[in-house]
């Protein structure tokens, strides 16, 4: 075998190393991007399911709303129990706030 000979079959040798190399790497790539797809499918599945119950969620925190604030005029009126309206305006604090919060990821989702 010939100089000549030897340094293409030592240039081959090495193409070979580099080739295996960046096929390992891309592989590796490949799993990270499948990784990032699985978890964005997962983040888009939770944000269609989350659009989809938010309308629930809002309807029914007005309904307690509702409920919580014709307690409130009856504790009041009707009863003259100022701890029981106090501490159903506490809810409704709360509901208000919650409510407010479940309006805005809504619009954020729309």
């Amino acid at each position: 075998m010939n100089y000549n000979e030897k340094q293409q079959i030592d240039n081959l040798k090495e193409k070979v190393k580099q080739a295996t190399f960046y096929s390992k790497f891309l592989k590796k790539e490949q799993e990270i991007i499948d990784n990032k797809i699985s978890i964005a499918r997962i983040e888009v599945s939770r944000l269609i399911e989350r659009r989809f119950s938010l309308p629930n969620m809002i309807e029914n925190t007005r309904k307690d709303l509702e409920y919580y604030t014709s307690q409130i005029h009856t504790a009041m009126i009707e009863f003259n129990k100022h701890d029981e309206a106090e501490c159903l305006r506490n809810k409704i604090t709360k509901l208000q706030a919650k409510l407010s919060i479940m309006e805005d990821d809504w619009q954020m989702a729309q």
